[in-house]
């Protein structure tokens, strides 16, 4: 069964859409502008927008919080001599 164009964007669609628009776009508009090149509904639809732009902020959040961690545990590990 083909969906329809017109639909709004399930979850799933969303997270796949960032994985693919993440690696080639370094700020939060290019990546909401990537995602919108990738499917054309994001370009015609501020709620699937708008829910997709939440969750490149939050994927940004989270993957600096874990290159904080990242540094935090080397200068742990490594700076006070316990490696």
């Amino acid at each position: 069964m083909k969906e329809d164009p017109n639909s709004h964007l399930r979850p799933g669609e969303l997270a796949r859409l960032l994985e693919e628009c993440r690696g080639r776009a370094e700020e939060r508009a290019e990546v909401a502008f990537a995602a919108a090149e990738q499917h054309p509904h994001l370009a015609v639809c501020p709620a699937c927008r708008e829910q997709f732009e939440r969750l490149a902020v939050m994927d940004r959040e989270l993957s600096n919080q874990w290159r904080g961690i990242g540094a935090a545990w080397q200068r742990l590990s490594w700076g006070d001599g316990l490696a």
